[in-house]
């Protein structure tokens, strides 16, 4: 089976929803990884809150970085 992802102009919705349900639920199947994705950043935003989770900066990075690499120097 293979998987596509569909923008809809709401002024043809209906009717790819119609020609959709037209199909029985072995050839076709209505995906929604929204509730999936909104699980994940709801977890992602409250690590961050919490302090578990860190956000840097480019800068913040590269000297995260070079003073890790110095060490190995």
């Amino acid at each position: 089976m293979k998987t596509i992802k569909l923008e809809i102009n709401d002024s043809i919705y209906n009717e790819v929803i119609s020609l959709i349900t037209k199909f029985n639920d072995k050839d076709l199947k209505i995906t929604d990884y929204f509730l999936e994705e909104k699980k994940y950043l709801q977890n992602q935003l409250n690590q961050l809150e919490s302090g578990k989770e860190e956000l840097f900066d480019i800068e913040d990075l590269d000297n995260i970085l070079e003073k890790t690499i110095s060490r190995y120097e």
